[in-house]
C-alpha cells in the first residue's frame, strides 16, 4: 500500500511496523558512555514516555495518551546512513562524548524477535527481571503537520504525504498511536523506534534489554565531528571492541554553547 492512500488508523500502523523492517541500518546518536555501559552490562536501556528528560515534550504531553505513556518505554534510531548534525548537536551531549552505533537490518530483526525478557533498572543500577507481560513494537514514526494555507492537518513518512481525512481525525491523540507519532517539526529525524509497552505493578524510569554477541560484533560506532580522545582509550574494559571510524565532519562542527558566548573574561593575576 502506498502511504497517500493509507485511510484508517490500523492501516497506518500496519505499514509503519512493515517499513521499520525494510531499512538497511538504523542509528542510534548517544554518547561513550552509554556505549560503555551497554557494552560492559550487555543492557540496552529504554525510557518511560512520561520522563521530563525526553526532549520532546510536546509528543509526551500532546500525542497519544498519558494512561498508555505510563505504561510506554521508547528507544530511539533514525534510518539511513548520512550524519545528521542535528542529532549529533541534540542526542549527543556533551559533544566531546557523541557517538553513533549504526546496527544492521539483519540483526537488528534477530535481536527483536529473540527478545523475550524485560528488566527494570533500578536506583541502585541494577536489573531486575520483569516478569509481568509484555509488547515490544518496532516501529517507523509518522509525524503530523498544520497546514500553512487550510484547516487541513497532513500526515508525513520519508519524503510521502497524506491527508488527514475523516477516518484519521485526532489521530495523534489515540491511546494506540502513543510513541509512533509526532509533530512535523521533528521529520528531520527520520525515526524509527522500539517500543515496549508493559502494565508494571511497580513503574520504573528505564526498563532494558540483553544486547547479544552477534548485535555487539555487527554493530559499527561513529565518533562524532567534536569527539576528543581515541574512542578505544577511553572506553573502559570491554571484552570486544566494534569496529570504529571517525565522523566524515571531523573536526568541521562548531556548535556553540552558552559558555562560549560570555563576554566576561578573567585576567591572570
Amino acid at each position: 500500500m502506498d502511504f497517500k492512500d493509507i485511510k484508517t488508523e490500523q492501516e497506518l500502523k500496519e505499514f509503519l511496523v512493515n517499513k521499520a523492517k525494510k531499512h538497511n541500518s538504523f542509528q542510534h546518536y548517544t554518547t561513550i558512555d552509554a556505549v560503555g555501559n551497554m557494552l560492559q552490562n550487555g543492557m540496552f536501556h529504554f525510557t518511560i514516555g512520561t520522563a521530563l528528560s525526553l526532549n520532546d515534550q510536546n509528543e509526551g504531553t500532546r500525542k497519544g495518551t498519558y494512561e498508555m505513556w505510563e505504561r510506554t518505554y521508547i528507544s530511539s534510531f533514525s534510518y539511513g546512513t548520512t550524519e545528521n548534525m542535528a542529532m549529533w548537536g541534540l542526542y549527543c551531549v556533551p559533544w566531546e562524548d557523541a557517538v553513533r552505533l549504526t546496527i544492521p537490518r539483519k540483526e537488528m530483526i534477530k535481536w527483536i524477535e529473540e527478545t523475550k525478557e524485560i528488566y527494570a533498572y533500578t536506583e541502585f543500577k541494577t536489573y531486575r527481571k520483569i516478569n509481568e507481560p509484555f509488547e515490544l513494537i518496532f516501529s517507523d514514526i509518522v509525524y503530523i503537520s498544520d497546514s500553512k494555507s487550510d484547516d487541513k492537518k497532513y500526515l508525513n513518512w520519508n519524503d510521502k504525504s497524506n491527508d488527514v481525512t475523516s477516518k484519521l481525525k485526532n489521530i495523534e491523540t489515540r491511546p494506540s498511536m502513543t510513541g509512533i507519532i509526532k509533530n512535523g517539526a521533528w521529520k528531520y529525524e527520520n525515526e524509527t523506534r522500539l517500543i515496549i509497552r508493559s502494565n508494571l505493578t511497580v513503574p520504573v524510569k528505564h526498563i532494558a534489554i540483553k544486547v547479544p554477541d552477534y548485535i555487539k560484533h555487527s554493530m559499527k560506532i561513529t565518533t562524532g565531528p567534536n569527539f576528543e580522545g581515541k574512542f578505544s582509550q577511553r572506553i573502559g574494559p570491554i571484552d570486544f571492541l566494534p569496529d570504529i571510524q571517525p565522523s566524515h565532519f571531523e573536526d568541521l562542527v562548531k556548535y556553540r554553547s552558552i559558555c562560549q558566548k560570555c563576554k566576561h573574561t578573567f585576567e591572570e593575576k
